[in-house]
C-alpha cells in the first residue's frame, strides 16, 4: 500500500523526468519527514530506491493528503518547495505540482512563488554543502604531478618501481585526478562563459518560442476569418473540415519544435555551474553499473535487462561534475509492441537531457549485435555534441580475480570479429556511416570492465579492490575523462550554448521551410484540380443536356405518329369529339408519366456523374477532407396544358349547322317533319357530299392533313417548352455544382496560401535569430 506522503514527494521528484541525487539529500536532512517516516514505520532506503528506479508512475490521493493534520500538510508543502528550490533553477514543472497540491489542500495563500523563496533561503545551506570542491591535493600529490608533466608518466613509473612505490603513486596519481589547478581553472573557464553567453542564448530561444507561439495563434485567426466569409452551408463546412485537418496537422509539428525549445531552454539552466555528461546506451549495455561504480550510489537501479526498469534520468555529483544516467534504450531480446512503445518512451526521456549535455558517454555491449545506434549519433553530431565511447567488455566474474585477468588478456590478443580490436573496428565503421570518417576518427573508444568496477567499489579489502580495479580499465577512462574536460570544457560549453541551439533552429527553420513547399505544393494542387474540375462540370451537363433533348425528341416523335394516326381515324368526327377523343389518347400515350420519368432518370444520372467527379476530385487531393462536396437537387414543374391548346385550335365545319337543325327537330311546327329530315341529312352531310360532288377523295385526304396538321401544330409549343424547361434547370444545377466547386476548392486554396505565408514569416524570424548566435 503506497503511503500518501511519499506519493506526493514522488510526483514532485518526477516532474521534470529527471532524479536528481541533491533532492535525495534534502529528503534525508528533512527533519519533518525522517519523523514521519519513522511514524509511519516506513523504510527510506525501500523510498530512495523506489525514486531512483522509478518502476511506475505516482499516484497522488489527495483526499489522503487531507486527512493530515494542518501542521502536517504545512510541513509537507514545504518539503516540495524545499526539492523544487535545491537546484539552481526552479523547473515550470515542478511549480506546477506545487501549485496544484497547495490548492487541493487549500492552503493557498501563502502564494507558490513566495513557498519556493522561503525555500531558497532554507536550502541554501545545504546547496552550498553539496556543491562545495573537492579540497586540493597534498602537496607530496601535487609534486607528483609535477614530476609527470616534467619527466613523463614512464620515467616516474620506472623510478617508482625501482624503489617499490609504484602502488602508492598509483594512488596519488589518482587523487590527482578531477583535482588539480589546470582542471579546475577549465571549469572556472567555462562558468565565465557560460554567464557571458547564457544570456544571450536565452534571449534567443524564449524569441524561438514567441515566434512559434505567434505562428500557432496566426493558424487560429487564418481559421477564424475565413470561417466567417458569407458562404453557403455546404462550403462553410467543407472549408471548415480542411482547415481542422490542416492546422491540427501543423499545429502538432509546431508545438513539438515548441516544447523542444522550452525543454532545451529548461535544461541549460539546470547545469549552468556544473560541466554535464551523460552516459547513453542500450538496455544491460553497463550504464547503471558504472556510475554506480563511480558514484557508490544507487546500487538497486542497476537493470536486470528488462524494459521499463528506470523511468526517468538520474543526476548525480562526480567531482564537481553532473553526471546524469538515462534509461536503457531498447529491450534486451523484447518483443511485441508493449516493447516497441517502451523503447520508444525511453528514447525520448534519454533525449531530453541532450540540450544541457556539454559531453555524451556511450556505453556499448561487446556482444551487442548492435554496436551503436546510428541515428541517435547522427543527432548528436548534428546538435554539435562531443561523445566518447565506452566499449563495455562482457566476461563473467565466475573463477575470481585470476581467472578474469587472464580472460581478458585472452580477450584483447584475440583477433578477429570478436576480440576487442575487432569490436572496436566495428564500431568505428558504424561511426564513421553515422557521422563520417572524419569526425569518426576523433571519437575515442576506450574498453571498459563495468563489473569489475563495480566488484572495486564493494570489496571491502583494499588489495582485493585495487585488482579488481585494474582489470576494470577504470583509471584509463577516467584519466582520459578528466583530460578532455581539462583541455575543452570551455569549448564543449560554448557548443551547448552556442552550436546546439543554432543548429536546433537551423533545423526548425528547416523543417517549417518544407512544411511551407508542402503548402504551396497543395495549393498548386488545388488549383489544377479546381480548373480541371470546371471543365468536367461543363462537359457533364453539356452531354446530359444533349440527352435530354434527345430523349425529349423520341417522346414526341412517338407522340407525332400517334397524332396522325388519331387524325386518320377522327377526321369526319365533329370537334368536341374530337377533343374528347384526343385527350383521352394522351391519357393513354401516358405523355405527364414519360416526362416524370425523364426527370427521375436525370436526377439519377446527374447524382452517379456528381458522385464520380466527387471521388476524382479527392483522389487528386492530399487532404481525404471532402474539399466539394456536389449536391444534385433537380426540381422540374413542367406544364404543358395540352387541353387548353386543342380546345383554342381544334374547330371543324359542321358543328352549327347540326345544332342549328337539332333546335327544330323538337319544336311543333309545319317544318318539324323536315327539321328531322334536315338533321338527318345534316349527319349523313358528309357522305352525300361525297357523293354529290367530284373529289371527295382529295378533300378528305385534306380534312385529314388539316386535323393532323393542328394535332401537331398543338405539340410544338408544349415541346418547345418542356426542351427549355429541362436547360434551364440543368443549367441552374450546373451553376450551383461549378460554385460550390469555386468556393470549397478555392476557398479551400486561400486557407493553404495563408498558412504558408504565416510559416513563411515565422522562418523569416528564426533565421534572423540565428545571427545572435554568431
Amino acid at each position: 500500500m503506497t503511503d500518501p506522503v511519499q506519493e506526493a514527494i514522488a510526483e514532485m521528484v518526477f516532474a521534470d523526468q529527471l532524479v536528481d541525487v541533491h533532492e535525495l539529500e534534502v529528503l534525508t536532512e528533512h527533519p519533518w519527514f525522517h519523523s514521519y517516516q519513522q511514524r509511519r514505520e516506513l523504510d527510506p532506503e525501500d523510498f530512495s530506491a523506489r525514486l531512483m528506479t522509478a518502476h511506475d508512475d505516482p499516484t497522488v490521493d489527495i483526499q489522503a493528503l487531507r486527512r493530515l493534520t494542518s501542521d502536517e500538510q504545512e510541513s509537507l508543502l514545504c518539503l516540495l518547495a524545499d526539492l523544487a528550490a535545491i537546484d539552481d533553477h526552479t523547473d515550470p514543472r515542478e511549480e506546477q505540482v506545487l501549485a496544484r497540491l497547495a490548492q487541493g489542500l487549500q492552503r493557498l495563500p501563502p502564494s507558490v512563488a513566495t513557498r519556493l523563496s522561503e525555500a531558497r533561503q532554507r536550502t541554501t545551506a545545504l546547496r552550498d554543502q553539496l556543491n562545495q570542491p573537492k579540497p586540493p591535493p597534498r602537496t607530496r600529490v601535487r609534486l607528483l604531478r609535477f614530476a609527470e608533466r616534467t619527466i613523463g608518466v614512464a620515467a616516474v613509473d620506472a623510478v617508482t618501481a625501482k624503489a617499490g612505490q609504484g602502488q602508492r603513486v598509483k594512488l596519488w596519481r589518482r587523487q590527482t585526478l578531477f583535482n588539480h589547478g589546470a582542471y579546475r581553472s577549465s571549469l572556472e573557464q567555462m562558468r565565465q562563459l557560460t554567464a557571458k553567453l547564457m544570456p544571450q542564448t536565452q534571449t534567443t530561444l524564449e524569441s524561438a518560442a514567441q515566434s512559434l507561439q505567434s505562428l500557432q495563434e496566426g493558424f487560429a485567426g487564418i481559421t477564424s476569418t475565413l470561417l466567417a466569409s458569407e458562404l453557403p452551408k455546404d462550403s462553410q463546412e467543407q472549408l471548415e473540415a480542411l482547415l481542422i485537418t490542416v492546422r491540427e496537422r501543423l499545429e502538432r509539428i509546431v508545438q513539438q519544435d515548441l516544447d523542444g525549445l522550452r525543454n532545451d531552454l529548461l535544461a541549460k539552466q539546470r547545469s549552468l555551474r556544473q560541466f554535464c555528461m551523460a552516459a547513453i546506451g542500450r538496455t544491460m549495455a553497463g550504464k547503471s553499473t558504472l556510475i554506480a561504480s563511480l558514484t557508490g550510489r544507487d546500487q538497486g537501479a542497476i537493470g536486470n535487462g528488462q524494459q521499463g526498469f528506470t523511468r526517468y534520468n538520474r543526476a548525480y555529483n562526480f567531482h564537481g561534475l553532473r553526471l546524469i544516467d538515462t534509461p536503457g534504450i531498447g529491450a534486451a531480446g523484447g518483443q511485441g509492441e508493449n516493447f516497441e512503445q517502451a523503447a520508444l518512451r525511453d528514447t525520448e526521456v534519454a533525449r531530453a537531457i541532450f540540450p544541457e549535455t556539454d559531453l555524451v558517454c556511450f556505453v556499448i555491449d561487446s556482444d551487442s549485435t548492435v554496436p551503436c545506434t546510428r541515428e541517435l549519433m547522427q543527432q548528436l553530431h548534428r546538435r554539435g555534441k562531443a561523445f566518447l565511447v565506452l566499449l563495455n567488455v562482457k566476461v563473467g566474474l565466475q573463477g575470481g580475480i585470476d581467472r578474469l585477468r587472464s580472460r581478458l588478456e585472452a580477450k584483447f590478443a584475440k583477433e578477429g570479429q570478436q576480440s576487442i580490436s575487432g569490436n572496436i573496428a566495428a564500431i568505428r565503421r558504424d561511426l564513421a556511416l553515422a557521422i563520417g570518417e572524419e569526425e569518426a576518427a576523433r571519437v575515442p573508444i576506450l574498453p571498459i570492465h563495468a563489473k569489475a568496477a563495480f566488484k572495486a567499489k564493494q570489496s571491502a579489502d583494499p588489495i582485493e579492490a585495487e585488482s579488481w580495479r585494474e582489470l576494470s580499465r577504470l583509471d584509463q577512462v577516467l584519466e582520459h575523462l578528466d583530460g578532455l574536460i581539462t583541455q575543452q570544457a570551455p569549448e564543449l560549453r560554448r557548443r551547448t550554448l552556442r552550436a546546439n541551439p543554432r543548429q536546433e533552429l537551423e533545423r526548425i527553420a528547416h523543417d517549417l521551410g518544407t512544411l511551407e513547399t508542402s503548402l504551396a505544393n497543395q495549393a498548386r494542387v488545388f488549383l489544377e484540380t479546381q480548373n480541371s474540375t470546371a471543365k468536367q462540370v461543363q462537359e457533364i451537363f453539356a452531354d446530359l443536356q444533349r440527352e435530354v433533348r434527345n430523349r425529349i425528341e423520341a417522346i414526341f416523335q412517338a407522340l407525332d405518329v400517334c397524332a396522325t394516326s388519331f387524325s386518320a381515324d377522327n377526321y369526319r368526327r365533329n370537334g368536341k369529339e374530337i377533343e374528347r377523343r384526343w385527350k383521352a389518347e394522351l391519357d393513354r400515350f401516358g405523355l405527364a408519366s414519360r416526362v416524370d420519368d425523364l426527370a427521375a432518370w436525370l436526377k439519377e444520372e446527374l447524382a452517379m456523374r456528381l458522385d464520380a467527379l466527387q471521388n476524382d476530385i479527392r483522389d487528386r487531393l492530399q487532404f481525404q477532407v471532402g474539399a466539394a462536396t456536389l449536391r444534385s437537387r433537380l426540381e422540374f414543374d413542367l406544364d404543358i396544358g395540352f387541353e387548353e391548346a386543342l380546345r383554342s385550335n381544334v374547330k371543324l365545319g359542321f358543328k352549327i349547322l347540326s345544332g342549328f337543325m337539332a333546335v327544330f327537330m323538337f319544336i311543333p311546327s309545319p317544318i318539324q317533319p323536315f327539321a328531322w329530315l334536315g338533321s338527318l341529312l345534316a349527319g349523313f352531310a358528309p357522305m352525300l357530299m361525297d357523293w354529290l360532288i367530284p373529289g371527295g377523295e382529295q378533300r378528305r385526304r385534306e380534312a385529314q392533313r388539316a386535323l393532323k396538321d393542328k394535332l401537331l401544330e398543338s405539340l410544338r409549343i408544349p415541346r418547345a417548352q418542356l426542351g427549355q424547361q429541362f436547360d434551364e434547370a440543368l443549367w441552374s444545377q450546373r451553376d450551383q455544382v461549378a460554385a460550390a466547386i469555386a468556393q470549397g476548392l478555392g476557398g479551400s486554396r486561400t486557407a493553404l496560401l495563408a498558412f504558408r505565408e504565416q510559416l513563411l514569416i515565422t522562418q523569416a524570424e528564426l533565421l534572423q535569430s540565428l545571427t545572435s548566435l554568431d
